[in-house]
């Protein structure tokens, strides 16, 4: 009982001691966006889970004490389009906890306010009332979790709130859009924590808030901080950051701001302050970190290969900044020059005046005239710059002044910037990435502020030559020490001594290494030359170096091999006994060189062509290239390959390619490379380079002599016209010349002297005909060796004339009737071409291959134009009406399926000027069928009488010469069309008998339409 009273006693001299007020836990460090998290007002997603741990020394800083909290809150600084916030609930607790040490949600089941629907709607202290105070004890951590929204809700974007960046996790957040947050226990751990805004218990004596630094050197600091009512003095305790409280340098009276001193050069500090009031003194605020200035140097040379991947070495700084996107960087990565480590600098859609920038550590000769920055670089893209220019306040990128352009290529080079001009005040360098273009890299390595060499380097020292001692034909490696004031070195390489045969004086950049192939058992002279802006060294003694005599072949090496089935299971080369069956056991070696037995080799003809059939094993994506050497130099040339596949081979399939010999290779027995490679086109594959997967196999061929007179092969016939074509054929290794023999296909052999003697491949024919199929033959002329059998026939066909009607200006006139039948006449797409400048139909595709009508309105003012099937292959048409005249057209109507007759075309038209002239276009639907069809034009206006069928006579069909007609009335005239609707007679009659003749027309099929006063028959006739 009397422990009891002591606490409640204590609790009320405690609430005595202290008032209420509004207190905001954690520093500003900045503040979530929209979409990310964690977020305590959270929208972006439908539902979230969120905990938050505050620490007691954490809230005892900010002037909070033990007693009610009544209110609690965020900082909002945007709401955005944030939206409803479902069942907006928060709980709180204590817990021993002062971090999250996993991803598990702790049991927060005390609610404290909510579930409430809560729409934002203002921005600075937003406060939530809690419907039960929670009594804070003074001495305990707070946990505080908030759950919201629901899974049939909405979602928009996140309120933006302030938060603190950490060093430990004391956030964990869960979002979903499909399962209700507080019913998930695990979460993301993260850094930053929302500040936090408490109306409760606080001291009488507030600390101060909004800590901050100013006017950083490298010696000193300007400490300042919002200073709270009723403090009359303050109270500063600093020193090296982690430093102990008591440790410190103790300011007992300190103003605001209060400068300080003496500090180290680049060097981590913290400071606490604390308000003396006259009720006595507030808890310390703080740590407050900041980081003092380094001290200006004269020269530095920084390669970055000991700082950790993403950050940047000590006194090295980076500003992103003005806009740039939040996906740029600057920072360490493993792309180098010179291993492990180089800076990227990234740019992700940053507008143009965004800076992306890495500064140089301050020096103090930035102006002397004396220094020079030399650097290495690439980029990822060949176009992309660096600008190298000077600053003075390294933190704001607008006091950047460029002063040169460096074009980088994506290769590592060196590059070097001149100083000695400069005479600016600026004392720091920076490079700065151009946002020309986005989602590039720019990467530096080997950074160095060095004076401006005064005289020419001296020559290199420590020249070595390592000759690979098994094979003459592998690389020898010279190497060399680095030569202070050396901006590169230049090599030449000899044959003899002193000589300059194979390079000379070649400008090999600032390396200390360089690789050199050269033949077997070879003596090679070699003087290495350092150079800087002054000159070259001089009097630089030469060397030698030996091949062995012995050669190698390069091995193929893959990282993987064939182990997950990327193998050459079976290979065989026509018309050879070379045919070797691996099978598909995916175990490595990954090259094995075949030799020893009858299969493992065969014979080749020099320039003959083999198929090479070839199959793999599980996984597909295979991809074969085959080399022969033919000049045995151990070296599998790019003028060696004879073949390679030109498509995948799929899994557990196989290929099949031509492999072509050379005409003049050495005879004899050679190294033949056949090489599998998994995701590499046939094209690209090297026989030397390093593979993820695949598999190599090495064979023994001997080249035999070629034939005396080879037959050609390959006939072809392309860019074929009405009127031309060009044919070719496969060129062996022993002709002069070709025989070409051209004739209507069905000829046969030539057995008299050929059409086109003495030709060469591609031959180029003229002055054929349209719409007819032709047959060539060739055969080699192989001078003293007489003369080849023929190859052939190759047939080809010549494409016919486009129609008369393929442009608007021979649009074929349709001579209206009553009826779709009346009038119909034949039309063909056969050889059609595109019109340039119609305007587009905007229906049935693309106006494409099109031929052309026109149609006269009649009276009526209205015309109907239609089209149908003629029994074709031709099934499907657009078509289209105009105004106006040829170059100078108006879409009236376009119409792709409106006719009865399948997929044909109608458009009918009223209201239009009665003599009206309509240019009418049809064309096939996707222009890749040509045939025939019908169209007609009509209008009910227009319908007549026809004949009476009983007493009209007409004899004989098919005609020859003359075609006699009778009918019980006055026949007033004929009209004889062909199919296109070209009127090709006209008969005047005025007679119940006639006869018509017929004889001069060609053969074929013709439309005859008789008149009689307003009767119109019409009838089809065949001309033999």
């Amino acid at each position: 009982m009397k422990k009891i009273t002591f606490w409640l006693f204590l609790l009320m001299f405690l609430q005595m001691s202290a008032q209420t007020g509004i207190v905001v836990v954690g520093a500003n460090s900045g503040s979530n966006d929209a979409y990310s998290q964690p977020a305590p007002l959270q929208d972006y997603w439908k539902n979230s889970r969120q905990q938050y741990i505050y620490t007691a020394s954490e809230l005892l800083s900010a002037g909070l004490v033990a007693g009610n909290i009544t209110k609690i809150g965020w900082n909002v600084t945007s709401i955005g389009t944030s939206g409803l916030e479902e069942g907006y609930t928060i709980s709180m607790g204590t817990t021993t906890s002062s971090n999250f040490a996993s991803t598990t949600f702790e049991n927060v089941s005390n609610v404290v306010y909510g579930p409430t629907d809560f729409t934002p709607s203002a921005t600075g202290q937003v406060m939530f009332t809690l419907t039960t105070p929670f009594v804070w004890d003074g001495t305990s951590n707070i946990i505080i979790q908030i759950c919201e929204g629901a899974t049939s809700g909405a979602y928009t974007t996140n309120v933006v709130t302030t938060y603190s960046t950490l060093t430990v996790n004391r956030s964990l957040y869960y979002t979903s859009d499909t399962v209700s947050a507080c019913t998930n226990t695990t979460g993301t751990l993260a850094m930053n924590r929302p500040q936090l805004v408490i109306d409760g218990a606080v001291a009488s004596c507030l600390p101060p808030t909004a800590l901050s630094v100013s006017n950083i050197t490298n010696s000193g600091a300007s400490l300042s901080w919002t200073e709270p009512n009723g403090a009359t003095s303050w109270s500063v305790e600093y020193g090296v950051s982690g430093f102990t409280q008591g440790g410190g340098t103790l300011l007992s009276s300190a103003t605001n701001p209060q400068a300080v001193s003496g500090l180290l050069a680049n060097t981590d500090y913290q400071y606490y302050v604390k308000s003396n009031c006259t009720s006595g003194a507030s808890n310390w605020a703080g740590p407050y970190t900041f980081r003092t200035a380094c001290s200006s140097v004269t020269s530095f040379s920084e390669n970055f290969d000991t700082t950790s991947l993403g950050s940047l070495p000590s006194c090295w700084q980076k500003i992103l900044s003005n806009g740039v996107s939040t996906y740029a960087t600057v920072g360490v990565s493993t792309t180098a020059s010179s291993s492990p480590n180089g800076v990227t600098i990234y740019n992700s859609s940053s507008p143009s005046a965004s800076y992306i920038m890495l500064v140089c550590p301050v020096v103090s000769n930035l102006s002397a005239g004396t220094h020079r920055l030399v650097f290495k670089g690439n980029t990822s893209t060949a176009t992309e710059d660096v600008i190298v220019g000077t600053m003075s306040n390294p933190a704001d990128g607008s006091t950047f002044t460029p002063l040169q352009t460096v074009d980088l290529t994506t290769s590592y080079a060196q590059y070097i910037v001149n100083f000695a001009s400069y005479t600016g005040t600026d004392s720091y360098i920076a490079f700065r990435k151009p946002n020309t273009s986005t989602y590039t890299y720019t990467y530096l390595d080997d950074i160095v502020w060095e004076p401006i060499p005064a005289t020419a380097p001296a020559c290199a020292t420590g020249i070595t030559a390592t000759v690979n001692a098994t094979c003459g034909n592998f690389p020898t490696t010279i190497s060399w020490g680095a030569v202070s004031g050396a901006d590169g070195y230049k090599l030449s390489i000899g044959t003899t001594a002193g000589g300059t045969d194979i390079l000379n004086n070649s400008n090999l950049g600032n390396v200390t290494t360089y690789s050199f192939t050269g033949n077997l058992n070879t003596t090679y002279h070699y003087t290495l030359t350092p150079f800087n802006v002054v000159g070259d060294a001089v009097n630089c003694a030469s060397q030698s170096f030996t091949t062995v005599a012995t050669g190698c072949y390069c091995d193929p090496l893959y990282t993987t091999g064939k182990t997950s089935g990327d193998l050459i299971s079976n290979i065989s080369i026509s018309g050879t006994t070379l045919a070797n069956n691996t099978g598909t056991d995916a175990v490595n070696p990954a090259y094995t060189y075949f030799t020893g037995q009858p299969n493992y080799t065969g014979t080749l003809q020099a320039g003959s062509t083999y198929t090479v059939s070839v199959s793999v094993g599980s996984f597909g994506g295979q991809n074969v290239a085959v080399w022969i050497d033919y000049n045995d130099n151990y070296i599998f040339e790019a003028s060696e390959r004879v073949g390679y596949t030109t498509t995948s081979i799929a899994s557990n399939g196989s290929a099949t390619f031509s492999i072509t010999l050379a005409c003049n290779p050495p005879l004899g027995t050679h190294r033949m490379r056949v090489r599998d490679v998994w995701n590499t086109t046939g094209s690209s594959i090297s026989p030397c380079a390093t593979y993820g997967y695949g598999e190599t196999e090495d064979y023994n061929v001997t080249v035999s002599a070629a034939v005396a007179c080879p037959q050609p092969s390959n006939l072809s016939a392309t860019a074929i016209t009405p009127n031309s074509a060009i044919l070719s054929w496969n060129i062996g290794c022993a002709e002069t010349s070709w025989d070409v023999h051209v004739a209507l296909a069905g000829s046969g052999a030539p057995t008299g002297t050929p059409s086109h003697p003495n030709a060469t491949s591609p031959l180029t024919l003229s002055s054929l005909q349209p719409a007819t199929a032709y047959e060539f033959y060739v055969r080699a002329n192989c001078g003293t060796n007489g003369f080849s059998v023929w190859t052939g026939p190759f047939t080809f066909s010549t494409i016919a004339l486009p129609p008369v009607n393929d442009d608007c200006t021979g649009a074929i006139a349709l001579t209206a009737g009553g009826v779709f039948t009346d009038n119909a006449i034949i039309g063909t797409n056969v050889s059609a071409t595109t019109g340039q400048n119609i305007p587009a139909p905007g229906c049935a595709g693309t106006l494409a291959g099109e031929v052309w009508f026109t149609a006269t309105v009649p009276a009526s003012g209205s015309i109907t134009i239609e089209t149908g099937n003629n029994g074709t292959i031709l099934t499907d048409t657009g078509l289209a009406v105009y105004s106006g005249s040829c170059g100078n057209l108006v879409l009236v109507q376009c119409d792709d399926d409106s006719s009865a007759d399948g997929n044909f075309s109608k458009v009918a038209l009223t209201g239009r000027t009665p003599g009206e002239v309509l240019y009418v276009a049809v064309w096939e639907y996707g222009n890749d069928t040509q045939d025939t069809f019908k169209v007609s034009a009509y209008d009910a206006s227009l319908a007549s009488n026809t004949f009476d069928a009983g007493r009209f006579v007409y004899y004989p069909n098919p005609v020859k010469h003359s075609l006699t007609v009778s009918y019980d009335k006055n026949i007033d005239k004929a009209q004889i069309m062909n199919l296109l609707g070209q009127v090709v007679k006209d008969v005047t009659i005025n007679a119940t008998e006639s006869t018509i003749d017929m004889s001069s027309l060609p053969t074929g099929a013709y439309i005859v339409k008789f008149t009689s006063n307003t009767q119109v028959q019409t009838i089809k006739v065949i001309k033999e």
